[in-house]
């Protein structure tokens, strides 16, 4: 599965088909806070070119992290988050013919991988978290968010849910294993990774 003409199309939109292609698509060193930098002129320009991305994380896991840290800043956009929008358009640039290939080889292995940070988010340090499932070597299903503040009124569900793990858990159905930072193949949906 292939957006490559989409990605040529916001590009040539964009006035970015000129520009020089980066090898990551946020900064691993940059934390962006809300009120970093100048209120933008046009805000909707910015909401409008955030949904066109946003539609290419379908096909894209790579730039499912930087666009869940830029789309913190939807209702009041600054500079400093336009700028991250513009790398990951040079990013996209770099590469636009990326794609999703499934491929099928016979067993339908599903293996997860989950990750998470602790209060990520230099802005209000509430924690990012990532997940990847693969069926066999396909990916299938992936997503990059920021946790939101647990209440206990609204947490009430969870002991259902982990008692359903622990009662798979428990009939082997699943396992849970450690992965090694260098394995996880969920880094890239919690942190800005070097190229």
């Amino acid at each position: 599965m292939s957006q490559r003409k989409y990605v040529v199309d916001l590009l040539d939109e964009t006035r970015m088909l000129g520009s020089e292609p980066l090898d990551t698509p946020m900064d691993p060193n940059q934390k962006l806070m809300i009120d970093d930098g100048d209120i933008l002129e046009d805000p909707e320009k910015y909401r409008r070119l955030m949904g066109k991305l946003n539609y290419l994380t379908v096909t894209r896991p790579d730039i499912a992290f930087p666009m869940s840290v830029v789309s913190q800043f939807l209702s009041s956009p600054r500079s400093s988050h336009c700028d991250v929008v513009i790398r990951i358009l040079k990013y996209l640039k770099g590469i636009p013919r990326r794609r999703l290939l499934y491929c099928d080889h016979g067993h339908c292995r599903v293996e997860g991988f989950f990750n998470a940070n602790w209060a990520g988010s230099p802005s209000d340090r509430r924690p990012t978290s990532g997940y990847c499932v693969f069926n066999g070597s396909n990916l299938v299903s992936w997503k990059s968010m920021k946790q939101m503040n647990a209440l206990h009124e609204r947490t009430k569900h969870i002991e259902v849910d982990c008692h359903f793990i622990y009662e798979k858990l428990q009939q082997k159905l699943i396992s849970t294993n450690f992965v090694r930072t260098n394995e996880q193949l969920a880094d890239v949906f919690t942190k800005s990774l070097d190229s």
